[in-house]
Parts: structure tokens; sequence; C-alpha cells
């Protein structure tokens, strides 16, 4: 059997992911200019940024526009996959993330949300508004609608926003025996640019999740708008 010759541009791309793996380019640290990497590898500048659109495209570097090329920030400390009901923001950080409550909100809900969690205009919805930042930069803006009939069977208290920060995380996803989930690639748009200080139409993943209680009553309903190279998401499957 012929071995067939590997091209140039993924040798260029294994010594270059060869440097990050050994921690010879640190996780998050900015590469070198392509002028200097093509000397560096001793190849053109075409061979060289198809290594770098293949590291891009196995999410091993990112491109920050008109700064260049950075190292992912940080491996998966996850071992959990998405089959699993486990708050997503928290549980998918590339590194360490700290939350922040915006805002919680008492409304009536839109025809939207009516649907989705099977509520009539005289049942008051509950938005619970967080940011979550990995290390220092903000990462992730996530809303969380929660009927407020669910909040009254939990004995919360509808005034205490530090509770209602804890409760959407913790006890609503445990209360619940299933979640459908729908995941989205989007753009930031002018509310997000002001909420996670992005550009204009960076592109987004977007996360919208639908709980379920044992019942199969559907119970809240989550968005997440997440900056894709600050999480890594496992998926763990099985055959028949």
């Amino acid at each position: 059997m012929k071995i067939q010759k590997r091209p140039l541009y993924v040798e260029v791309y294994e010594k270059i992911y060869d440097q990050i793996i050994s921690n010879d380019i640190k996780r998050g640290e900015q590469l070198p200019g392509e002028h200097v990497l093509s000397k560096q590898y001793n190849v053109s500048r075409s061979t060289l940024r198809q290594a770098l659109l293949l590291l891009k495209e196995n999410g091993i570097i990112y491109n920050k526009q008109g700064k260049g090329n950075f190292v992912m920030p940080w491996e998966s400390q996850s071992e959990t996959g998405l089959e699993k009901l486990i708050p997503i923001p928290v549980s998918f950080s590339k590194g360490e993330i700290t939350d922040n409550l915006i805002n919680v909100l008492y409304e009536v809900p839109n025809s939207y949300l009516m649907k989705k969690l099977q509520l009539d205009k005289s049942t008051l919805l509950m938005s619970c508004h967080k940011t979550y930042s990995v290390n220092g930069t903000i990462s992730c803006y996530s809303l969380y609608n929660v009927s407020t009939k669910v909040l009254t069977e939990s004995n919360l208290d509808f005034h205490d926003k530090d509770a209602i920060s804890k409760f959407v995380e913790t006890d609503m996803i445990k209360s619940s025996s299933k979640s459908v989930a729908r995941i989205v690639s989007t753009e930031a748009g002018e509310f997000l640019v002001d909420i996670m200080n992005v550009r204009l139409n960076e592109k987004i993943l977007m996360i919208e999740e639908l709980f379920y209680d044992v019942q199969g009553r559907p119970i809240a309903l989550t968005r997440h708008s997440i900056l894709p190279e600050y999480f890594d998401f496992n998926l763990t499957r099985s055959g028949i």
C-alpha cells in the first residue's frame, strides 16, 4: 500500500500544535505574526495561512479582529457531556468562571413564552438576567424564564434576588426530569454589544433550553448567548 505524503501545511499545523501542547506556546498567548511564523517554519505565507486556518477549524486557535491569532485560553475542565442536566455556562467553561446578577424582573409573558411554558396572561413570569465571566472576560449572557407558580411551589421569596439567582442554577435544574435544547449559531445585536462588550455581528452560540418536571410540565425556558472560544462542549453517545 502506497503511503501518501502529507501536505506541507499539515506538517506546519502539527509543529505549531506540538508547541502548544508542550506549553512552548502557552494557552491564551498570542501567536507571532504571519511574517515571523513563515520564516520560522521556512514556508510561504500561503502555506502558513492554510495551517492557521486548520488550527482555527479544529478549535486550537482563534482570531481577534485587528489583533491577530491567539491560542484557545483553556482546556475543557469538564468530563460531563451535554446529555447530563447541569448548568451549561458553569459546567462547560474552559477556565474559572464567575457570575453576575444583572436583574430579576416580573412581567406578563409574551406569546412565545406563553406557548413554550403553557401559561396564560394571568400568570406572571420571572426573568432572571445574568452574565458569566471567564477569567474576567464576559463570555456569556443568560436569561432564565420561570413561571412564578414554580417559585411559589419552591417557597422562594420573590424579593430575594440572590436566592433566585441560585435557584435557577441549582434547585430548578435538580427538580427537572429532562430538557430539550436548541443550539443555533447567530450574531450579536445591539443588546449583546452593550451587555457583553462584543462587536456588532460577532459570532455567538445561542443555546435555548426548555426544562420539564417529572409530570412532563414545562417549568423554565433558558437562553444562553455564548462566546464559543470560552466554552468546550462534550457529547457522549452510545449505540442502541
